[in-house]
């Protein structure tokens, strides 16, 4: 007797653990069906890189970080001396720099051992008119290497008690650049504006400049709006500029 109560009380106990068991698995499988009608969140779109924030130091659409602008087509003036037309960046409107400032012009690794090495870095002043569209203009002289070179002990003034001169190292790697296909790097920092036109007080202007050293007196002469101020040229051995009229070499 006392087996068969001790067999009822395994089966009972069996019967109740089979049935928890079910109600378990009856509650999870009602738990993944609700689940699976729940909707689902949309899949996180991956973070899009934040555009470079660029500074400018002034109205000209020039970064003060450096920007490739490509060589649209050179203009020949004399033997030594050439136009070079350059697209905005865009493409598209002008270059917007003020009167009485100039742009930063990057030739990558060809500054001078002498002179530290890496890259060659210097100002020119545009020529071109203010409202000139999509382009920009810079008269640029190749300088040539002459005179008998210096040796390793090269030191300051060395040029002017030998009469020697380097190549330029911007002005040569410029005139290696193919129109159409070349490029060159530009930026535009607040140390390039200059005093800005109109001068406050000032009424006569006189600028003397040789050579290549015309171009910030375009620029100034270029840019003068009323109230007109006389300006007085003094040039040396520079004939006429006519920088818009294509001229072979």
């Amino acid at each position: 007797m006392l087996w068969s109560l001790c067999a009822k009380s395994r089966a009972t106990a069996v019967a109740v653990c089979g049935g928890i068991a079910t109600a378990q698995r009856l509650q999870s499988g009602s738990m993944q069906a609700e689940a699976a009608q729940a909707p689902r969140p949309p899949p996180q779109q991956p973070q899009q890189p934040q555009p470079e924030q660029l500074e400018y130091a002034s109205t000209c659409v020039l970064p003060t970080t450096w920007q490739r602008c490509r060589l649209l087509r050179v203009l020949p003036y004399n033997h030594d001396t050439s136009v070079f037309e350059f697209e905005v960046p865009g493409g598209s409107g002008s270059l917007q720099l003020p009167t009485c400032a100039c742009l930063l012009l990057k030739a990558p690794g060809c500054e001078h051992a002498w002179n530290g090495g890496g890259d060659a870095v210097r100002p020119y002043t545009p020529i071109s008119p203010e409202g000139m569209q999509g382009k920009f203009q810079l008269l640029i002289k190749r300088y040539r290497e002459w005179g008998t070179p210096p040796d390793a002990r090269f030191q300051q003034g060395y040029a002017i008690r030998n009469s020697y001169r380097p190549a330029g190292a911007v002005s040569n790697h410029l005139f290696e650049l193919v129109p159409g296909e070349g490029f060159a790097e530009f930026c535009h920092k607040k140390p390039n504006v200059k005093i800005q036109y109109p001068f406050k007080g000032v009424k006569r202007v006189t600028m003397v400049a040789v050579g290549v050293g015309i171009a910030p007196m375009v620029q100034v002469s270029g840019g003068a709006r009323p109230p007109l101020f006389s300006v007085r040229l003094h040039m040396s051995r520079l004939r006429p500029l006519r920088a818009t009229n294509e001229r072979s070499p």
